[in-house]
């Protein structure tokens, strides 16, 4: 009896610890309205973000804007991905099955956002060195590369 006793212990993960699971998915764009045929431009390097009760983990997309996380705490949890440009997409209650995860790939599509701005003004500034009549003369030897003008003094 005692012995059946360790191996259902010993078999069983221990009461109060969480287990796992993984989750993956694909992020792609949204085809903008009046797009003609299937269009599925793949978003390299989106955040992704799974929250669950008692952790936060974070990965990008790759290059085909596939993730995948491999030790997920089985439950529920809430998947936000973000991508510059792009109106986040958040979704709670995803559940993850310990040792199986998620039983589907998430498929996630981002829709573009256009945003408008003011003007942008750039502005630089070179040392000047005088100023003769109408003719500034600015210091061309202050740019140096590894100890070498950048300018070849040939016109």
């Amino acid at each position: 009896m005692m012995l059946v006793c360790l191996l259902v212990g010993a078999l069983m993960p221990a009461w109060g610890q969480p287990t796992y699971g993984p989750i993956s998915g694909l992020v792609f764009e949204l085809p903008s309205e009046g797009e003609i045929g299937p269009r599925r431009r793949s978003l390299v390097g989106a955040v992704v973000a799974v929250i669950s009760p008692r952790d936060t983990l974070h990965t990008t997309t790759d290059y085909d804007g596939k993730f995948y996380l491999k030790r997920v705490e089985a439950g529920y949890v809430r998947v936000e991905v973000s991508y510059l440009g792009y109106e986040p997409y958040i979704k709670d209650s995803v559940r993850v099955a310990p040792r199986y995860g998620v039983q589907y790939p998430l498929q996630v599509q981002l829709k573009l956002v256009s945003q408008e701005i003011d003007q942008v003004v750039v502005e630089g500034r070179a040392q000047l060195l005088s100023q003769r009549g109408d003719t500034l003369i600015y210091n061309a030897a202050a740019g140096r590369y590894k100890g070498q003008s950048m300018h070849s003094g040939r016109l």
